[in-house]
């Protein structure tokens, strides 16, 4: 106690006060800074993930209207047995693609905890159906019969409406959580 009488020791214990606050206000401050990237690290990761799944649906619907263009190919085109093994091919490469898409989509979606995933889940089914039924209907078509693609274009007409719709409320969503 001796040392606070004089100035010296006054100034001294003023000067570890300081120091002792300064201390305190940049470890307060660092940890601040810390809690602060980690919350903007987390924020980065979830729009990562939330553009990512964006663009996956967007895709998907690249996939689906390529889909829908091939199949259109191969009503018109199809009585060219090579040009119907092309654009068959492509059909079914893209009818896969979408499907995987989907899946995965929905997957992230659920560990994401969303409620769209029921909306894409649907839409895979929609596809599914659609799909299902196009290969159907493609079994009667007749390489050697001109007007086979008119018929069978009649037999499914329609059929990719609701998948369609599905597709654009997706796409709709998506846009959403890219804006």
């Amino acid at each position: 106690m001796n040392g606070l009488k004089t100035l010296r020791g006054r100034l001294l214990a003023l000067g570890f006060v300081a120091l002792a606050g300064l201390l305190v206000a940049g470890g307060f401050g660092l940890l601040q800074l810390y809690r602060l990237d980690r919350g903007v690290s987390e924020d980065l990761e979830r729009l990562q993930r939330t553009v990512a799944i964006g663009l996956d649906v967007q895709h998907a619907s690249i996939d689906f209207k390529t889909q829908v263009q091939e199949w259109k190919n191969i009503l018109i085109r199809g009585n060219d047995v090579e040009q119907l093994q092309r654009y068959s091919k492509s059909f079914e490469k893209h009818a896969g693609s979408v499907s995987s898409r989907l899946q995965d989509i929905a997957g992230r979606l659920q560990a994401e905890g969303s409620p769209r995933v029921a909306e894409v889940q649907a839409l895979a089914a929609a596809h599914a159906a659609m799909h299902e039924r196009y290969v159907s209907a493609l079994k009667s078509f007749d390489a050697a019969d001109p007007e086979s693609g008119k018929k069978v274009d009649r037999a499914v007409k329609g059929m990719d409406r609701s998948a369609t719709e599905a597709m654009t409320a997706a796409l709709g969503w998506a846009d959403a959580y890219l804006d």
